[in-house]
């Protein structure tokens, strides 16, 4: 959402109209990138929030408690997969998904933190593939938190108590937050959706309390929005030169495969000897 190409594609001006549309109706606003691993939760999940305010001072966003590199005994570290799981009861039989023969013998030679990878399109910087990792193939590093829960059911895949199973329903709920006993409606499939779409309880709470606090001192005055986080011009800028660099042979990998979408359209529409085929007219 930082990079997002508004109605001139450039990156950014997605952002910029929404600042635009809420300061039309006198609203300021502050805008930052939160990880939900910087305030204790065991998951890897970054999202953007935005605060805003309309004739008074605008709410401070929190500061982290944890990081991946603690500098100092203030910050702590990130709390890893390995200490959630220790702490959750055994996971119930029917909640549990092992992978099929043939995909665990693949598995058996990924390392934890990587898995299958996908071979991509190749880029201008990027002359072997701009890979990535197929779905449903990860294996977590039980060291770091979790990598972002999904509202699917191809959680990553974690080697815990000499089983190679799934992260289950039940876990991903705790990890987004969910308190014990939490009830969920529907079947597996709606609960993971439930719950990947979810936003993790941490920043209700930690949000929650700065706007409390902003409202404790709450007094009348005008107020402009915050300027773009460092990191948002970065990321803006990162975008326009990278696009600089790999656009053409973006457009172009675009372009073939658009043309080889259509050319098998088209031997899809040939009926023997060569003729265009129609759909029968269904009787009246």
């Amino acid at each position: 959402m930082v990079t997002a190409p508004g109605p001139s594609g450039e990156p950014g001006e997605a952002l910029e109209l929404v600042r635009e549309a809420f300061e039309g109706i006198k609203y300021a606003t502050t805008f930052l990138v939160l990880n939900a691993a910087d305030f204790g939760v065991p998951q890897r999940r970054v999202r953007l929030f935005m605060m805003a305010t309309r004739g008074s001072p605008l709410p401070i966003f929190p500061t982290p408690t944890h990081a991946e590199f603690a500098a100092d005994r203030s910050i702590h570290p990130w709390v890893p997969l390995r200490d959630f799981l220790s702490a959750q009861s055994p996971a119930s039989p029917e909640d549990v998904t092992r992978p099929t023969a043939s995909l665990a013998t693949k598995l058996d030679a990924i390392p934890a933190g990587s898995g299958l990878k996908s071979p991509g399109a190749r880029e201008a910087t990027r002359p072997g593939g701009h890979w990535g990792y197929k779905q449903g193939t990860f294996i977590a590093d039980l060291g770091r938190p979790a990598r972002t829960v999904t509202a699917a059911g191809t959680q990553d895949w974690i080697r815990w108590d000499g089983d190679l199973r799934r992260l289950t329903w039940r876990e991903v709920a705790s990890l987004q937050g969910f308190p014990p006993g939490w009830e969920f409606e529907g079947n597996k499939a709606s609960r993971f959706r439930q719950i990947g779409n979810a936003v993790p309880a941490i920043f209700g709470k930690v949000l929650g309390t700065q706007i409390i606090d902003a409202l404790s001192r709450w007094r009348a005055a005008p107020t402009c929005s915050a300027p773009w986080p460092a990191s948002f011009v970065e990321a803006v800028e990162y975008t326009r030169r990278e696009r600089k660099r790999n656009g053409a042979s973006r457009a172009a990998a675009r372009e073939a495969a658009a043309s080889g979408s259509r050319s098998a359209h088209k031997l899809k529409g040939l009926g023997k000897g060569g003729k265009h085929t129609t759909p029968a007219k269904s009787a009246a």
